[in-house]
């Protein structure tokens, strides 16, 4: 939703001819506000979940191409849910990895 505040901006300065501030607000939108909302949010919420990163980065960008901006958390809670259910239908690690006698 960021992008509601930092485009506008971006296209006011450029209208009214201030080139290089238009274009270090749309890196700085990009770069800084994007790249934290698709790399550093799944990361968070991988650590405060115990979910691989890959799992909840692969439910982010992909609720995001579904469904757009609040696929981003349809996709990410999907995948985290059927993660923690297949976790659990599995049962712990310990059982998984003893040797057969």
């Amino acid at each position: 939703m960021s992008f509601l505040v930092w485009v506008p901006v971006a296209i006011w300065l450029g209208s009214q001819g201030q080139t290089g501030w238009a274009l270090f607000v749309v890196v700085w939108g990009v770069v800084l506000l994007v790249g934290t909302d698709t790399f550093i949010k799944p990361m968070l919420i991988a650590r405060s979940g115990h979910l691989p990163l890959l799992v909840l980065f692969i439910g982010v960008i992909g609720g995001m191409a579904a469904w757009g901006f609040t696929g981003m958390f349809i996709g990410a809670i999907t995948l985290a849910i059927l993660w923690t259910v297949l976790q659990a239908w599995l049962g712990p690690n310990e059982e998984r990895m003893a040797p057969v006698a």
